[in-house]
């Protein structure tokens, strides 16, 4: 929230719902925050990964190809232990 178009756009949010720009720098604070709490959740053993949706901003998840590439890193990972052992 540093840039100057950033810094602009919460003042224009701030004064068209009359609020102080604190207030909405902390709502965009704590969607973040809600996101990253959402994601932590996530399993990549279990192969559990929340999709998140944010109204305005946009949708965060993991993609198939992702997921794939998790799901083989983590056999390579089990197959190094079993040759290592």
């Amino acid at each position: 929230m540093h840039s100057l178009e950033m810094k602009e756009e919460i003042r224009k949010i701030s004064s068209k719902h009359n609020i102080k720009v604190d207030q909405v720098k902390e709502l965009i604070y704590f969607m973040f925050k809600f996101v990253r709490e959402i994601i932590r959740t996530a399993d990549r053993y279990k192969e559990y990964f929340p999709v998140v949706r944010l109204m305005g901003i946009g949708v965060f998840f993991v993609s198939d190809s992702r997921k794939k590439r998790i799901k083989k890193k983590i056999e390579n990972d089990k197959n190094k232990d079993l040759y290592n052992r």
